[in-house]
């Protein structure tokens, strides 16, 4: 009792120093986030293009094609008007899942003139809603990490492209699975997969935690609620507009090698060695690379996503990796062997980089090195900003940038495939900080098996 009292004064002096702390964190929180908030919407101002064509796509949706005309007159629409149908309900987007409409729609509600703006207003609150479930649900610090990886990688394109929506989805379907709220789960992926389709690559995951719940819940009631959400989508797709439920595949299928992909990167490698000159086509609204070889070193790096992918998988069935984790290396692997890496294609990783490793040191200089060098690519590459500064062409900046950024990638994914891999087991739910909070006598909800 005497003990108790002497300590007392210490303990409270310590509650009242976290709280403090904390408040100082929350302040610094909502900070940076009226700042990032401010700055999404600025910076997409500067990079419309596509936004534009988010546009034509929800008028043709919504009124049918004629409504499109004045738009394409202003030279607005990258699809060919055309594709459009001339019906209300008829139209869906040649490249992306039917449920992108979903964030192509709501800025309709916006004067015409103003489209563009409510777009970017959308998607800041995507990308804040995305940081409030990261600081709620992730490792510590997960929140503000992700605003300072989207404002370091993706600044003039968070708010300017639609894909944080389908990164949303993944987020809420790691963390209900982590939760063991696996339907919603898989509600959450079937959602992102009918935006965009990488989402997809994670349904293995899912399945491995449905046969280790399966005491709990039968095998396939998951797998089926999936299945059910996107047949039906699908299905709804495949009456009003039969060739849109293919043509995301068929568009991706067509698309060349873009100048910013691993193939890219190995092309421009092997054709400096042979002294050859690489081309750049323009086609499918980016810049293309082409150089002797080019097949092979896109043989290679979609073999290197295949191992990586494959070696994820083997490693979460034997619980060396966590849930987020996995997730991020599939991911990452899924970029790494595509021919096409597209700068916000980031959006995709980093929200899943701060879930699981929050603000811990080396992920963080890690990957803010990963944000930084894409930033570096677009815009101040394609602008000729950093071109102007090295005395080189717009071209071989983006080469050198996107090629240093693309080896950083496959080094990291490599070494931790490598370091989970010969580590001894411990339980895939289990993380370093949920350790020392386990010790300390707290439950770790988050990473709750």
């Amino acid at each position: 009792m005497g003990a108790e009292v002497l300590t007392q004064p210490a303990r409270d002096d310590q509650r009242a120093a976290s709280s403090a702390l904390r408040r100082w964190l929350l302040a610094a929180k909502w900070l940076l986030a009226i700042i990032a908030g401010g700055l999404y919407i600025y910076a997409a101002t500067l990079v419309t293009q596509d936004v534009d064509d988010y546009h034509c796509y929800a008028l043709a949706f919504w009124r049918g094609a004629r409504a499109v005309a004045s738009l394409n007159a202003a030279g607005m629409c990258l699809t060919p008007v055309t594709s459009f149908s001339t019906l209300p309900f008829h139209t869906l987007p040649a490249e992306y899942g039917p449920l992108a409409l979903l964030t192509f729609l709501p800025p309709l509600l916006a004067p015409a003139a103003w489209y563009d703006m409510a777009f970017f207003a959308e998607m800041t609150l995507v990308a804040l809603a995305i940081a409030w479930l990261l600081d709620r649900y992730g490792a510590r610090g997960a929140g503000l990490v992700w605003l300072v990886y989207a404002l370091l990688g993706c600044w003039t394109l968070t708010a300017g492209r639609f894909d944080v929506a389908p990164a949303a989805c993944v987020v809420v379907a790691i963390i209900a699975a982590r939760r063991g709220a696996l339907r919603w789960a898989y509600v959450a992926l079937a959602l992102g997969t009918l935006m965009k389709l990488y989402p997809l690559a994670l349904l293995p995951l899912l399945l491995i935690e449905s046969w280790r719940a399966r005491a709990r819940e039968p095998l396939w009631h998951g797998a089926a609620l999936f299945a059910a959400i996107i047949c039906i989508v699908e299905g709804l797709a495949a009456l009003v507009a039969p060739a849109a439920v293919l043509g995301p595949l068929g568009f991706m299928g067509a698309r060349c090698v873009q100048i910013e992909s691993l193939p890219a990167t190995f092309g421009a490698l092997w054709a400096h060695a042979l002294h050859a000159e690489p081309q750049f086509p323009y086609a499918f609204n980016s810049t293309c690379e082409l150089t002797p070889g080019m097949g092979a070193a896109q043989g290679i790096a979609l073999a290197l996503g295949l191992i990586g992918i494959a070696l994820t998988l083997a490693l979460y069935w034997r619980r060396r990796v966590t849930l987020g984790l996995a997730a991020l290396l599939i991911v990452g692997s899924l970029i790494v062997g595509s021919k096409v890496f597209s700068p916000q294609y980031l959006l995709w990783l980093s929200p899943l980089v701060a879930l699981e490793y929050g603000a811990e040191a080396l992920p963080l200089l890690a990957w803010g090195f990963v944000c930084l060098l894409t930033t570096l690519c677009f815009p101040y590459s394609y602008n000729g900003t950093l071109g102007d500064t090295f005395e080189q062409s717009p071209l071989t900046m983006i080469m050198l940038t996107a090629g240093a950024r693309n080896l950083l990638l496959l080094a990291l994914g490599g070494l931790v495939l490598v370091w989970r891999a010969l580590r001894r087991a411990r339980p895939a739910w289990q993380s370093p900080a949920t350790s020392v909070r386990l010790a300390a006598g707290s439950h770790p909800i988050g990473d709750a098996p």
